[in-house]
């Protein structure tokens, strides 16, 4: 400070306070009127205080009246103890103080009361040469002897308390840049939180799990042991979120953050591993992916138990607004470094493992394998070459009849679809439609679908062939995204075919769930007057409760029960119960795959009502199926009507 204030006095061309002694100041109306004033633009607002503190009769005269030309109220105090009581209670400015008539133990005590005080500017008024070292040993701000030059002493003391407003100014301003630094500094706290915290589940984002998993890999690459990443997929998330909302689906989410973080630090996990297994992280990539990293891996069969555990608890119900909804997962898992050694590479590679499980039907794991990569290339390529199918007319559509038990009669159609590439040929249904419904491509191409087979049923009444129902098979996407009701009602007044002869089926795997958008889409379905038919039924987790919560008309059963039969015992009881249960519902039973007589002879002991497969016909083009039509009409005048409607 003291440095400071010889640079501002030396800049404004002040004394020094060694200089010599200046002669006394005129005294009388005349001098006080001469004496230059201060700028007036540089006057303070605030009030300003000057404590003088003497008893020298000249002193007190002119003291007061130069140092109001400086606009400072000047308060005078004879004792040191009143000295003492300005310094704790007045707003001052700057002191003044003329130690020549205190005592000895007076001085001490009025020094020390400087010194605490190192701020205020403190000029000491000195009559000797040992006032004057006392003073500078006291800490003052500077030291005067007589003869005073109260000009100099006002402007002094002007510059003194604008350096000290300025240093309160600055202490002042220090503080609140210290609170604002403090308040930024949790500010960014909270946005280096949130940016690396996923908000819902409060588990760590893609790019801080990234981070992680790097130094893992380091840490477990350099100890000589390995380290697995498992990624977990919410099977059918994508329905529970358009069924119940986005505020159904963040339930969903934070429940399943909460079960994975149970596993993880779960005793059956933790302290049944007899390999030191590790649980090291976990993790959100976005949506419903999930990833966890699991330290000292040294085989693939390592983390079986706790990818079970997972699964296991991944397909009890969660809870959604008071109902319980059920939803698997899909599991992938990589090893590292038998899988690779950077954290993009496993992370690319577990959510390869992941899809591979999804196709596999979902609620099972599995590993990695180089080849993922391929099919991952031609699934794009698929992508791409199905975009352009639609409007360049590379669909088509076959028929598969369905047939009466009872004589043998085609009393309808399977529309299937099939894709004629003209670069690939044919390209097998199970490699392109997952795909079209994964991409949502399902919507127009399922619409088209539509449209053409009822078409095509509009061109059969109209050549006069007997009523028949067309059936057309509808993915979930069409269900959710793609308006389905108001598609079906525009066809069918477009086309002109009656909506009792319309047939849609509904995958028990793919599109039966309870859930308030799927129960309404169907309400409304089934109020245009089409038939509703579950296909694939017995190869869902809840076949029964299916039947009895949705308004059905066909139940489907799946060839998987038929193949065995008649030889299969089993799967004859199971088959058999099917029908009479359906029947026992009002609902007609169609068998799928029936390929030999002994079949079709089950299935007239079971009392089943229809049948399709290839004991019959392949799906065949439309040519094709008008003459198997001719051929089992052939010799009768009418052909049978629809059966099986309500």
């Amino acid at each position: 400070m003291s440095q400071l204030l010889q640079r501002v006095a030396r800049a404004i061309g002040l004394a020094k306070t060694d200089e010599a002694p200046q002669p006394d100041v005129p005294t009388g109306p005349r001098a006080i009127e001469e004496a230059p004033a201060p700028p007036a633009a540089s006057k303070p607002q605030a009030r300003r205080v000057a404590l003088l503190a003497s008893n020298e009769a000249a002193a007190l005269k002119w003291g007061p009246k130069w140092l109001a030309r400086f606009d400072f109220d000047v308060e005078q105090v004879a004792s040191c103890d009143e000295m003492m009581t300005y310094l704790d209670t007045r707003p001052l400015k700057v002191a003044l103080i003329d130690i020549n008539w205190w005592s000895t133990a007076e001085s001490s005590a009025a020094f020390a009361g400087v010194n605490d005080r190192p701020a205020l500017p403190v000029i000491l008024l000195c009559s000797s040469e040992r006032e004057v070292r006392e003073g500078l040993d006291s800490g003052a701000t500077d030291v005067v002897r007589r003869p005073y030059d109260w000009r100099v002493l006002g402007r002094r003391a002007d510059v003194f308390a604008r350096a000290y407003e300025t240093e309160v100014e600055l202490d002042l301003t220090r503080t609140k840049l210290e609170e604002a630094w403090k308040e930024a500094e949790h500010k960014a706290e909270l946005l280096e939180h949130r940016a690396s915290t996923d908000s819902l589940t409060s588990l760590p984002q893609r790019h801080t799990f990234e981070k992680t998993l790097t130094r893992a890999l380091d840490a477990h690459l350099r100890a000589g042991s390995g380290i697995a990443l498992i990624h977990m997929d919410i099977d059918r998330f994508k329905s529970i979120n358009d069924s119940y909302g986005r505020s159904g689906g963040n339930q969903v989410l934070v429940q399943a953050a909460q079960r994975l973080t149970e596993c993880v630090r779960s005793p059956d996990f933790v302290a049944g591993q007899g390999n030191g297994l590790v649980a090291a992280s976990l993790g959100s990539l976005g949506g419903d992916e999930f990833v966890m990293m699991v330290g000292n891996v040294h085989r693939p069969d390592d983390v079986n138990p706790l990818a079970e555990m997972v699964l296991d608890t991944m397909s009890k119900p969660f809870s959604v607004e008071g109902n319980e909804v059920f939803a698997s997962a899909s599991l992938g898992i990589t090893i590292a470094p038998a899988d690779g050694t950077s954290a993009e590479r496993l992370l690319q590679n577990v959510e390869l493992a992941t899809i591979e499980s999804k196709r596999s039907g979902g609620s099972v794991y599995r590993f990695y394998n180089p080849s993922f990569n391929q099919l991952t290339k031609k699934n794009l390529e698929l992508d791409r070459l199905l975009r352009k199918s639609l409007e360049c007319h590379e669909f088509s559509l076959s028929y598969q009849p369905l047939v009466r038990v009872t004589d043998g009669q085609i009393v309808g159609a399977e529309a299937l679809l099939r894709w004629n590439h003209p670069e690939f040929g044919r390209v097998p249904p199970l490699d392109f439609i997952p795909v079209a419904e994964e991409t949502g491509l399902m919507v127009p191409i399922g619409a088209w679908v539509l449209r053409t087979a009822c078409e095509e049923l509009r061109s059969w009444i109209d050549a006069g062939y007997p009523r028949m129902r067309m059936s057309v098979n509808v993915a979930l996407c069409q269900l959710l995204r793609g308006g389905l009701t108001e598609i079906v009602e525009g066809i069918l007044s477009d086309v002109d075919v009656p909506p009792e002869l319309l047939e849609l089926e509904l995958s028990e795997r793919g599109v039966l769930q309870d859930s308030p958008e799927i129960l309404r889409q169907l309400s409304n379905l089934r109020s245009l007057g089409v038939r509703l038919s579950v296909d694939d039924f017995g190869t869902g987790n809840s076949a029964v409760a299916y039947l009895k919560g949705f308004d059905l008309d066909v139940l489907k059963i799946d060839r998987s029960y038929i193949r065995g039969v008649p030889e299969n015992k089993d799967d004859a009881a199971i088959a058999s119960a099917m029908v009479a249960m359906a029947h026992q519902l009002n609902m007609t039973v169609v068998a799928e795959g029936i390929e030999r007589e002994e079949q079709l002879e089950a299935l007239r002991s079971w009392n089943c009502d229809e049948f399709q497969g290839f004991m019959v016909s392949p799906p065949v083009p439309s040519e094709e199926f008008r003459e198997l039509i001719n051929a089992r009409l052939s010799g009768l005048p009418d052909g049978p009507e629809i059966e099986g409607t309500r």
